[in-house]
């Protein structure tokens, strides 16, 4: 209970606002002596500190190694992209070949057909023997310019023994040999 009378007391003398430096209501000097002059006066307002303005700092990062795999990799998409170009430039020229071919196909064809026409024609069989016996130049065979032949012998045929083991495989041998070297000769 001595705590509680004590926090009564403490908060009935304390004063807010603008009375809490007004000490002229206390009509007696000997309190005025009693509290310390720091008290009585107003405390200074403290200013803001100023701050020292701070310059920007450029701040430069070291410079940093080049990574060779990165420059051989640009080299190699250049590369490449130079490369594709050049197939498309390629693939361009070859496509204007065919457009041009495909016309002279056509055109030759229409040709081969014309000419085919005028073959038949000129070798007719009735117009040529016509063009043949009315000039002279050709004539029949006559009977001494026949030339038979006798086909009515006997039928010869060889039938060779057949082979035995060791011939068969030797044959076999000689045979995976060739392909062999044709293998070889195809990969050189």
């Amino acid at each position: 209970m001595a705590a509680a009378a004590k926090t009564k007391s403490a908060y009935r003398s304390m004063t807010y606002g603008s009375v809490a430096y007004d000490l002229s209501y206390l009509g007696s000097t000997a309190v005025e002596e009693r509290i310390a002059p720091e008290v009585l006066q107003p405390a200074p307002r403290a200013l803001p500190r100023e701050r020292e303005r701070e310059h920007a700092r450029v701040r430069v990062r070291e410079k940093q190694a080049v990574a060779p795999l990165s420059v051989i990799g640009f080299l190699a998409i250049g590369i490449f992209a130079v490369v594709l170009l050049l197939s498309y430039v390629q693939l361009t020229g070859l496509s204007d070949d065919v457009v041009s071919m495909r016309s002279q196909l056509s055109e030759l064809q229409d040709e081969e057909s014309l000419l085919l026409a005028r073959y038949e024609a000129a070798f007719e069989p009735n117009a040529l023997e016509e063009a043949v016996t009315s000039t002279g130049l050709m004539s029949r065979p006559t009977g001494d310019q026949v030339v038979y032949i006798d086909m009515s012998g006997p039928d010869n045929v060889t039938v060779y023994a057949p082979e035995g083991i060791l011939e068969k495989g030797l044959s076999l041998l000689k045979a995976a040999g060739e392909q062999a070297a044709l293998a070889v000769e195809y990969f050189r």
